[in-house]
């Protein structure tokens, strides 16, 4: 029998993404920017052979292009009086952005074009930040955003539809540096490396983007207006033939409009196809209106690998699904301790984050925040406020040389689990895993998650269930606690069942139920 989780081939959407770009211009080719002008601030734009430069002595300058690209071999240059500096690049015309050169600054870049941004495999942009977007911003909330905050509203403009961002790359920033892919249709197929820094990856027709000094990315999405008929099957199918081993494109999706090929249907749709990195302790988010995939082979990473540091933080979400499709990893690791993974939404459904209604876990994906070497797990999370379906492996293990296990939350309204997380810790206390759906059944044996070919977001079955098998599996690693709570309402008391393993040898295992609050 086919394997239910098979492994895709890493290119996935480029070509439909590159014909949709593409086909919105007839320029016979690609050269550095053309057709530019100061709007706001004081800066000056020089070209000499294949370089363009600007050059800015305001903080903030807002520049206006008929159009922006460059081949491979070109660079535009951006010289900016400080690190902090920006400057906001707006494109006019009726161009698709095609970067298939160097990009390079010593501050923040913003590229905003509505037509769509493609980021080509030789293109290699070297900025301190960057922000490549389709949706457009006010030249007043750029001018009133900060290095670190605030940079405010971003919305598709008025009679086109949200136009896409691909990444397919080299995008790397200094050591905190930030880097934001934002529009109808994000997809990262190339490398982004923001060391300590962070990362943010929005899809929708409407975003609010903050980066924070607390090592914290936040990304407002909006979800699909009540009063717009959104379209499922477009999306529906990208989630079936990542089970199915074939191309996400949905077959018939790809269409003629006028003179443009657009991709029709999966306007808030966010895919890593590459990898993405905030090392260092950073963070990294990922959000969408409708469906967040983490392709097979891609990576996700905030860990702290330094002696002393700890891991950051890692948020994949949507307001519709999530998805972590064959080998996915994410990883918030740390030496000194792990750091917090958010797969769907928060701790039990509360705060401001962002909620998923499904989200799925494959069984070869891991997900991890672990202490590498002396110190506490961190926090994983899954949550789906219809259902959460989980695989996949989770951990957050106390450190090798010292430290407590973390804590793993799977949650959401129905639970299907088949696999025991590892909240162990070989020189401490073991963690805990928290099971918190509104009702489930614990069967004999062990439970398959089972997906159907239609929706991978939907199982065989509709009853939250775990197998005492699993129940068994994560006691037998003594210290570790398993907590079952259950909930009718957010609102509505939660009756619990704790099961623990104490690490006195040579007594065996025990089990016990109490109130979530006892100790």
């Amino acid at each position: 029998m086919r394997h239910p989780f098979p492994s895709l081939p890493r290119r996935l959407v480029a070509r439909a993404l590159i014909l949709c770009l593409l086909a919105q211009c007839v320029a016979p080719a690609f050269a550095n920017p053309l057709g530019g002008s100061v709007a706001s601030g004081t800066a000056t734009i020089d070209s000499s052979g294949s370089v363009l430069t600007v050059r800015q002595s305001t903080d903030r300058a807002i520049l206006n292009w008929q159009s922006f690209s460059n081949a491979a071999g070109e660079t535009v240059r951006f010289q900016q009086p400080s690190t902090t500096a920006a400057t906001l690049n707006r494109v006019t015309g009726a161009c698709s952005s095609v970067i298939n050169g160097n990009i390079e600054s010593n501050g923040q870049v913003f590229l905003i074009n509505p037509n769509g941004v493609l980021i080509g495999k030789t293109a290699n942009v070297q900025v301190g930040g960057l922000v490549a977007s389709t949706l457009d911003t006010s030249d007043a909330s750029f001018q009133a955003g900060t290095a670190m905050s605030g940079l405010g509203s971003f919305a598709k403009v008025a009679g086109k539809s949200a136009a896409a961002v691909v990444n397919q790359g080299t995008i790397s920033t200094t050591p905190g540096g930030r880097v934001a892919l934002l529009g109808g249709f994000v997809s990262n197929e190339g490398k982004i490396s923001a060391p300590g820094g962070k990362v943010a990856v929005a899809a929708g027709a409407k975003a609010t983007l903050s980066l924070d000094a607390a090592q914290m990315v936040t990304v407002g999405v909006s979800a699909v207006p009540a009063d717009v008929t959104a379209d499922p099957s477009a999306v529906n199918d990208l989630a079936r033939q990542a089970v199915n081993n074939s191309h996400l494109v949905p077959a018939g999706s790809v269409k003629i409009v006028g003179d443009k090929v657009v991709l029709g249907g999966a306007e808030g749709v966010a895919i890593n196809q590459g990898t993405i990195s905030a090392d260092g302790g950073g963070a990294v988010t990922v959000d969408s209106a409708q469906l967040t995939m983490a392709a097979p082979g891609s990576r996700i990473t905030a860990r702290g690998d330094a002696p002393g540091a700890t891991g950051g933080t890692v948020q994949v979400l949507s307001h519709g699904r999530v998805g972590l499709f064959g080998d996915a990893a994410v990883d918030a690791s740390g030496a000194a301790g792990g750091g917090t993974v958010l797969i769907g939404g928060p701790a039990q459904g509360k705060g401001c984050v962002t909620r998923a209604q499904a989200t799925f876990v494959c069984q070869a994906a891991t997900v991890r925040a672990d202490a590498t070497a002396q110190g506490d797990g961190g926090h994983v999370v899954v949550w789906g406020d219809e259902q959460a379906a989980v695989a996949g492996k989770l951990s957050a293990r106390g450190g090798c040389l010292g430290g407590n296990g973390g804590l793993v939350e799977t949650s959401g309204g129905k639970v299907k689990l088949s696999r025991t997380p590892d909240v162990s810790a070989p020189h401490g206390h073991g963690g805990t895993w928290l099971i918190d759906p509104n009702n489930i059944t614990i069967v004999a044996g062990s439970c398959t998650v089972n997906i159907t070919s239609s929706n991978p977001f939907c199982t065989t079955s509709c009853s939250a269930s775990i197998g005492a098998g699993t129940l068994v599996s994560a006691l037998a690693a003594c210290g570790t606690d398993v907590l079952v709570t259950t909930r009718r309402s957010p609102e509505a008391a939660r009756p619990a069942a704790r099961w623990s393993c104490a690490r006195r040898a040579p007594s065996p295992c025990t089990s016990r139920s109490r109130t979530p609050g006892a100790r």
